[in-house]
């Protein structure tokens, strides 16, 4: 999802901060009142007859104080809430949306000569981040990390987006132990406490794929929902 999209998500989050500071305004109106009465010139009748009830003046200030102290938390919570859909929608659009004909980047990587055995150039282009570089990698095979997040249809239509991201190119040993890394720029995503709160309506796939080290083919990653696998050309 574009930045400019419409997001039912968006507005609500924006709503709800609005809403928040509404109501915060309203508890620093009642606080102004309440300090401006204490300023006033203090009249005398008025003074004895709430004197005269021993309990009607400090009930009123009691209240008065528990709900101003509401209000504020009401306040806090409902701008809270606001503020933090807005965080999870601003995360959720640091995945790539997944591409229509599947192709989310390419890889190609060549061993290097005799003299530097268990070395390679890898060479990785990646669509969405548009991304090209050229590394240097210790290992006999290649791999690259990726992570695919799904959210349920409905709240992608109320504008969570699902997609992927690519996240490091590694050098692989024989046995296939990772002898080197590239970390490639992949956006924040959502972080791993939140994804476990919310796996109910939330798959999240990591995975990493590997190949061959060669000078006779390259390879396409392909995502969907499913996510990643490799082709060979």
């Amino acid at each position: 999802m574009s930045g400019s999209a419409f997001s039912p998500l968006r507005v609500t989050a924006w709503v709800l901060i609005a809403l928040g500071a509404v109501l915060f305004l309203s508890f620093l109106g009642r606080v102004g009142r309440a300090s401006f009465r204490r300023i006033q010139p203090v009249n005398v009748w008025a003074r004895y007859a709430q004197e005269a009830s021993p309990y009607g003046r400090r009930r009123g200030r009691t209240w008065g104080a528990v709900g101003g102290i509401l209000l504020l938390l009401l306040a806090l919570l409902v701008a809270g809430a606001g503020w933090g859909l807005f965080c999870l929608e601003r995360a959720a659009r640091a995945y790539a949306p997944f591409p229509s004909d599947e192709v989310a980047g390419r890889v190609q990587c060549l061993p290097l000569g005799e003299g530097t055995s268990g070395a390679m150039t890898c060479t990785v282009s990646l669509e969405r981040p548009a991304y090209s570089e050229t590394v240097r990698l210790a290992g006999v095979r290649w791999g690259v990390e990726v992570e695919v997040l799904a959210w349920d249809p409905a709240l992608e239509r109320f504008g969570l987006s699902s997609g992927y991201r690519v996240l490091r190119l590694l050098g692989l040993g024989a046995e296939g132990q990772v002898t080197a890394e590239a970390t490639l720029p992949a956006a924040r995503g959502l972080s791993d406490a939140l994804l476990r709160l919310g796996r109910r309506f939330v798959q999240v796939r990591r995975q990493t794929l590997s190949g061959q080290a060669t000078s006779e083919r390259f390879y396409e990653l392909t995502v969907s929902r499913a996510g990643f696998s490799l082709r060979e050309w």
